[in-house]
């Protein structure tokens, strides 16, 4: 019976390292590294020329083995531009919701997992970078979360830190906590020299927190974000 499960937060932007070299290798190398059993990434490309035309989350899924859902927010032809979620447990079902804002068109993707006979409810996002609108698209993201069935599960690059108000909304009367490390700092971008916590993952509040810790890897532009959880 599973009792723990490891969850990884990570902004890939699209494979590019700091090296300026796009590369999906490393980016599954960091996951199969971490043996984690979700992953909610942000920034993933789908037939975009910039990653050589390659639908990201699916070619993730078979490097790593492991099942995939794909949300595209921003869509021109074929080409989508989203968030993307890894689960090493079958995905029964999984839903894209636009959110609200104006500019870059954000998403919030959510899956339902059946992990051994628990039900989790996973969601990632990307939230914008204007204050006022991420605030209203954490309120949209609250109405869903808190009608959703099973162990919640949020994570997602939410473009501000602990102490802003998307947070603290997301946060508000302790239904999810943030899911942090017991001593330490938590800082994940930039990923040469990280001064900025924007990246989370919160979980249900009687969801204990086992392990934390940043991955350090110039992957991407983001640092990956690991977190062990008792369900």
């Amino acid at each position: 019976m599973l009792k723990t499960i490891k969850v990884l937060t990570y902004n890939i932007r699209h494979g590019l390292g700091m090296d300026k070299r796009v590369s999906l290798e490393r980016i599954a190398w960091i996951i199969l590294s971490t043996q984690v059993h979700l992953c909610g990434l942000q920034e993933v490309d789908k037939h975009n020329p910039r990653s050589a035309l390659i639908h990201q989350a699916k070619e993730l899924a078979r490097l790593c083995g492991m099942y995939y859902a794909f949300g595209g927010n921003v869509k021109a032809g074929p080409i989508a531009y989203g968030n993307a979620v890894l689960s090493s447990f079958p995905i029964v079902s999984y839903r894209n919701y636009p959110l609200p804002g104006t500019g870059e068109k954000r998403g919030l993707l959510g899956a339902e997992i059946k992990a051994n006979g628990k039900r989790i409810s996973f969601f990632t996002t990307h939230l914008g970078l204007n204050a006022e609108q991420r605030l209203e698209q954490a309120g949209r993201i609250r109405e869903i979360t808190d009608s959703s069935r099973g162990q919640v599960i949020l994570t997602g690059d939410f473009n501000e830190e602990k102490k802003g108000p998307a947070v603290k909304l997301l946060l508000k009367d302790k239904s999810l906590i943030n899911c942090l490390p017991n001593k330490g700092s938590v800082y994940t971008y930039p990923s040469i020299e990280a001064d900025k916590h924007i990246d989370f993952i919160m979980a249900a509040k009687h969801c204990k927190v086992r392990s934390a810790k940043v991955i350090q890897s110039l992957a991407s532009d983001h640092l990956p974000y690991l977190v062990e959880l008792r369900l």
